[in-house]
């Protein structure tokens, strides 16, 4: 994880059990594959960006199936992603400004897009 965020991840998450499961997960990556884990996690949201370019609704079955894509690599990767985690996440993705401004440097408003689909989502997978 990049330094500069490294102390307030810890602040903040040191305590819940997604944390823990993450530092378990990543305990033995490499630098190499947090690096293929990064630029596919980036790979994402490039996508995400695609489809709002090309005008597809967040409600589409393409882009429901992309969160989905999203939230299981999370899972995968990183900690267990609930809806509730990842709702969370969207949250994030629209108001702290250093996630909005990467992840919306490939198309204007993709973070406002994932965060719409991501509660789509979330509201039709209870």
């Amino acid at each position: 994880m990049n330094n500069k965020y490294q102390n307030e991840v810890n602040v903040k998450y040191k305590n819940t059990e997604a944390y823990k499961e993450y530092l378990t997960k990543s305990k033995y990556y490499t630098e190499d594959q947090f690096n293929i884990i990064n630029q596919n996690f980036n790979s994402i949201f490039i996508e995400f960006s695609n489809l709002l370019k090309n005008g597809i609704k967040p409600n589409d079955p393409l882009v429901q199936s992309k969160v989905k894509y999203l939230k299981d690599f999370i899972s995968s990767y990183y900690y267990t992603c609930t809806n509730e985690i990842l709702k969370s996440l969207s949250e994030i993705y629209t108001s702290d400004e250093r996630f909005k401004k990467n992840i919306d440097k490939n198309w204007q408003g993709t973070s406002t897009y994932i965060k719409q689909a991501i509660d789509i989502y979330c509201l039709n997978n209870k």
